[in-house]
């Protein structure tokens, strides 16, 4: 539980790395905004950490966009009051 009672953001978490990174981090405790332009992918993700409750929601995002970018921190700050991590895993060219 290192990371308990911690809030991550984590983007391109509806496969890959990203994914197992949102699975790791809510298996150790922690709130976890998952954060993909892949809604199939999201929702996914979402019922497979379905047991982890209310610690994991997820947001549909392009962050090629700097508006939807300041979208997601300020998801983030609304649901918990602030952001203790950052795992910038979404490729954007």
């Amino acid at each position: 539980m290192r990371l308990k009672d911690k809030t991550a953001l984590i983007t391109g978490a509806a496969a890959g790395i990203g994914r197992c990174a949102a699975e790791l981090f809510a298996d150790e405790g922690c709130r976890v905004l998952a954060v993909d332009r892949n809604a199939e992918g999201l929702q996914e993700l979402a019922a497979d950490l379905k047991s982890a409750g209310p610690s994991c929601r997820t947001l549909e995002a392009d962050l090629s966009s700097a508006q939807d970018c300041r979208r997601c921190v300020e998801a983030a700050q609304q649901w918990t009051g602030g952001l203790d991590v950052l795992f910038n895993n979404a490729g954007v060219v």
